[in-house]
Formats: structure tokens, C-alpha cells, sequence
């Protein structure tokens, strides 16, 4: 038996870095206490490991999008050495090409405020989806972001701005909203990087 996780930028599953001895198809199971929590008895041992220690109110330490893909997760299936849609670039940050989207993972917010930067000068649209499914994209036409290299969004209740821009209107008042990023359909890439989110 082997402990295997989901790897988006792979497009694969990895072996998943346990440490110690993981369950072998001898071992007895136990109920699991909560989840995101598997355990195990290990030759009299019960010996547990977790597998997913965030919640919808999870906080990040630093920036994203500076060194790797941490807390990034792509929006469909990535196929190294095939998909040219997502990439990351180690100068740039992360680079979509048009309808590309990628999603902080497993949090939402109700309010926020983002800030994050485009050293190219192509921001990338920004998306607030809520658990329905309905999104408010900022940066379209609807709702433009500037096309500078920073772009700075407030969310608080039903109120979305966007820099100077009042983009507010299509979300519920108390809707908690995952946070993305898409390329934008008016340029061949959109590129973000540096992305600092603070809840409120």
C-alpha cells in the first residue's frame, strides 16, 4: 500500500510525503476523529497522519506567487509538457493564457483586500466565485482593473472596488467567495504575481 496525493502542476498523483511507517494492507483501521485526519494501528501503534489541515478560514504566511505555486491551484488539468495554457515563470510569476484560471486553494473570504502585481503590465481578470457558482470578474470591461503593473481590490459585503472602479452588486451581502485569477481574453497572456490578501 502507498500514500499517494494529487500533484495540479503535475497533473498526476505523487507519493505523498509521509514520515514514519505509513499503513500497510496489515494494519487495522480507526475510525478517523475528524477529517482530514486518517489513523491507523502500527504493530500495536496507533499512529494517524494528517492530509489536509486547512479550512475555508485558513491564512497564509507572505506573499504568493513569488518563488513557487504555493496555495495556487489550476482550474483544470495540467499536462506538463502539453499544457501551454498555465505555466509559472520564476521572473514573472504565474503566466495564463486567455480563459486560463487558477484559484487560491480551499479558502474563501467575506471581506478582503488584494493587492497583487503584473511586472509585465497585463494583470490578469480577477475572480470572486461564491459557493453557488456565480462569479464577479473584475478587470472586463464590466469592472476594468488598471492595466499598470499593481492592481489593488477591496471586497466588504456587497461592495467590490476595484482601484477607483465601485464593481459591487452581483454578490450577496454575506457570501464567502473563493479568489481567482484568469487570463484575459484581450491580451495573449495575463501575468500575476506577488499576490498579498489580507481578510477584514
Amino acid at each position: 500500500m502507498a500514500w499517494l496525493q494529487w500533484s495540479p502542476w503535475d497533473g498526476a498523483f505523487a507519493n505523498a510525503m509521509i514520515t514514519g511507517n505509513g499503513p500497510s494492507a496489515a494494519t487495522s483501521p480507526i475510525a478517523s476523529p475528524e477529517r482530514g485526519l486518517a489513523m491507523w494501528l502500527d504493530g500495536g501503534t496507533v499512529t494517524g497522519v494528517r492530509f489536509a489541515s486547512t479550512t475555508p478560514y485558513a491564512t497564509f504566511t507572505g506573499p504568493l506567487l513569488v518563488a513557487d505555486t504555493s496555495w495556487i491551484v489550476p482550474d483544470g488539468l495540467v499536462l506538463p509538457g502539453a499544457t501551454t495554457a498555465i505555466r509559472f515563470d520564476a521572473q514573472l510569476g504565474l503566466v495564463l493564457a486567455p480563459g486560463a484560471s487558477a484559484y487560491v486553494a480551499d479558502v474563501t473570504y467575506a471581506g478582503l483586500t488584494l493587492d497583487f502585481d503584473s511586472p509585465s503590465g497585463e494583470p490578469p481578470l480577477v475572480v470572486l466565485r461564491d459557493d453557488l457558482g456565480a462569479e464577479l470578474v473584475l478587470g472586463d470591461t464590466a469592472c476594468p482593473t488598471t492595466t499598470a503593473t499593481s492592481v489593488h481590490i477591496e471586497r466588504s459585503g456587497s461592495s467590490v472596488r476595484s482601484g477607483s472602479h465601485d464593481c459591487g452588486g452581483s454578490l450577496a451581502q454575506d457570501a464567502r467567495v473563493s479568489l481567482g485569477f484568469r487570463g484575459s481574453q484581450a491580451r495573449d497572456r495575463s501575468v500575476v504575481r506577488n499576490v498579498r490578501v489580507v481578510r477584514h
